[in-house]
């Protein structure tokens, strides 16, 4: 049985009813605030925090570039830029 909006609000209401009616307090937990976070709060102490690196797999790269992917591909499926492929393409004669 599926219930649309209008009977959901209506069965809501009468559970409402019935409970205040019965003299069932209903007790809500007060919220406790959040412990302050080391969260920047600005937009430029948001800019002025280093950001993560992520590793990229050069190994998976060449192996990619050898399959006969091209650069954009690649960059697209490791979810890089173009120019990170081509750093560590270029990393192979190293």
């Amino acid at each position: 049985m599926r219930l649309d909006a209008i009977e959901v609000s209506c069965v809501l209401l009468s559970l409402s009813a019935l409970v205040s009616a019965a003299g069932i307090k209903q007790e809500i937990p007060e919220r406790t605030p959040k412990p302050e976070s080391q969260e920047p709060e600005t937009r430029q102490e948001r800019e002025e925090l280093p950001k993560k690196k992520r590793k990229i797999d050069a190994g998976k790269i060449r192996a990619l570039r050898k399959a006969g992917r091209t650069v954009e591909w690649i960059a697209d499926d490791m979810q890089c830029s173009v120019a990170t492929v081509y750093r560590a393409l270029g990393k192979e004669d190293e």
